[in-house]
């Protein structure tokens, strides 16, 4: 059985209640080659919760994400609609080998996630946006107004993640 057919079998016991489940998937294949782009390539698809958080617990664990599985991973980023893949898609931002053109395509999808009903995915989406902003200045002054907005929120999660983004990037973002 292929890599894929594998991870997904196992991922499709995923319904987003069970960590166990994926901290198992994790243990079992994380050290099969091709691990990483086969995550990147199941995050397009109907396992992509489980996938995307696979993604975001490797980069967290100090694994790299190479420039051409960045540009893999951020192809297909309209294809994700479901909120838990673009909650961890945005959290997995800070961790992505970003230039500039792949930096703008994520500040622009990340820019349509700002008023999302959810208040991580707004303030992810807010975190996102401002990171791609650094590698694509053209992102810049969108990037500041959305601070702006989200430092206003009603939701603390948003509005903490906005001083953070400010104390963090501030040569970025000062006036």
């Amino acid at each position: 059985m292929t890599l894929t057919a594998s991870l997904s079998n196992r991922l499709a016991g995923f319904t987003g209640k069970e960590m166990s489940l994926l901290g198992e998937t994790e243990a079992e294949f994380s050290s099969e080659p091709g691990y990483l782009d086969t995550l990147i390539s199941l995050s397009s698809s109907e396992h992509s919760s489980g996938a995307t958080w696979l993604l975001k617990f490797w980069c967290e664990s100090g694994h790299p994400v190479s420039e051409a599985q960045t540009d893999a991973l951020i192809t297909h980023l309209g294809s994700r609609e479901d909120w838990p893949t673009q909650l961890h898609l945005c959290q997995l931002s800070s961790f992505l080998n970003l230039e500039e053109a792949n930096a703008r395509r994520l500040g622009n999808w990340a820019a349509g996630l700002i008023q999302h009903k959810r208040p991580f995915v707004r303030a992810w989406a807010l975190n996102a946006l401002c990171i791609s902003a650094g590698t694509a200045t053209a992102l810049l002054p969108q990037a500041r107004r959305a601070l702006k907005v989200a430092s206003e929120d009603q939701a603390a999660s948003v509005k903490a993640r906005a001083r953070s983004i400010l104390k963090q990037y501030k040569s970025l973002f000062e006036p």
